[in-house]
């Protein structure tokens, strides 16, 4: 009984070792790209590490967890040339970890992870950059916050048009030529090109809220996905609320959703830009992420059915091929119908289970949901 007891300590503590080094080396690439690279794929490191941090919080001592933390900031610190900026930034792990691990002990389903998780780095970030903006000397008042952030656009505008003329005027002679041919001169392909550097900053401005909480999502998710992926290395399967811990979002999401996109398109459509297309497009950014990754399970699903795989297979080949001459428009076609996809597979698998509550004889459709892979 001594040495089966002795044995079971020594591969937890193996198992704590293994998840600290591997804490330890995904922080390291972290820090690495954060101080010196892309910085985005410094930010999904976090993530990583976060799922990492949610597994030793849940399964190790409270020592070893204090440890860890203690050795993360310690690494990010060195990182950051020992200024206070790195570790602030990457110290938002260990406040991920810490509530998903609450999560998860609540029992709570992926979708609920997933949205704390985005609740909790939109706070952090929005404290973190109040504090290092008023620590450079500006006002938080909100009308000074919004003609700063008008005026750095404003500078990022100038910078894209001056762009654009210099791309114009490195382009080859056949093609300045050409575009000569048919009537249209060098100043005014200069300022055409220009005129759109400037409408895509404009875009980025308008679209800002959504596309900031689409980040947020995503990196959310990816460090959900961490965490199931540790969970299942380090053999911890029993940490999981469910067997098949799947995102799972609401029937109303999903009718926002669907509600959003077609408004959007229809505003902009025959208004142009206005503030109900902006709103509803910032919604639809917003809603995205959950939408699509929900698509994407159902396009697998459809893909490894013997029935729907030709007719999927002969739709992605479609899409391809327009894409080879129209890529931008694809993309975003594209993008659009798979988070459609989703929001309808989900949405008509929530309908299903209110059609048996209301015959008090609730189960998930077996073949339905097995079907979307829920």
């Amino acid at each position: 009984m001594n040495m089966e007891h002795e044995n079971k300590k020594s591969s937890v503590n193996l198992r704590s070792l293994w998840l600290t080094m591997a804490l330890c080396a995904v922080l390291l690439a972290a820090a690495a790209d954060l101080a010196f690279g892309t910085r985005l794929i410094g930010m999904i490191a976090l993530m990583g590490a976060a799922g990492i941090f949610t597994v030793i919080l849940l399964t190790c001592e409270i020592y070893v967890s204090v440890l860890d933390g203690a050795v993360s900031l310690v690494i990010l610190y060195f990182a950051g040339g020992m200024t206070a900026v790195l570790p602030a930034l990457g110290a938002v792990f260990i406040v991920c970890a810490f509530v998903l691990s609450r999560l998860i002990k609540k029992k709570c389903s992926k979708t609920s992870a997933a949205v704390a998780l985005t609740i909790v780095l939109l706070l952090y970030f929005l404290i973190l950059a109040a504090v290092l903006y008023a620590a450079d000397g500006h006002s938080l008042a909100p009308k000074d916050v919004m003609h700063d952030l008008n005026s750095f656009f404003d500078e990022v505008k100038s910078e894209a048009a001056d762009w654009g003329r210099a791309y114009v005027d490195e382009l080859p002679d056949q093609t300045i030529r050409f575009y000569e041919n048919i009537g249209v001169s060098t100043e005014e392909l200069r300022e055409s090109y220009a005129a759109s550097a400037e409408a895509a900053v404009d875009a980025v401005q308008m679209f800002l809220p959504g596309e900031i909480l689409l980040l947020l999502q995503v990196l959310a998710y990816l460090g959900v996905c961490f965490f199931v992926l540790t969970v299942k290395q380090a053999r911890y399967e029993a940490l999981l609320p469910e067997p098949r811990w799947v995102l799972y979002p609401t029937q109303v999401t999903c009718i926002v959703f669907m509600v959003t996109t077609f408004v959007y398109m229809i505003a902009s459509f025959f208004s142009g830009t206005t503030a109900f297309a902006v709103v509803s497009a910032n919604l639809m950014l917003a809603l995205w992420p959950s939408m699509a990754a929900c698509g994407v399970r159902g396009l697998a699903v459809r893909l490894k059915h013997p029935v729907l795989r030709g007719r999927t297979l002969l739709i992605l080949g479609l899409f391809v091929l327009f894409g080879l001459f129209m890529l931008n428009l694809t993309l975003s076609v594209a993008a659009i119908l798979l988070a459609f996809l989703g929001a309808r597979d989900v949405s008509s698998l929530r309908m299903a289970e209110a059609e048996a509550n209301k015959k008090k004889k609730y189960r998930r459709p077996a073949v339905f949901g097995r079907r979307l892979g829920f």
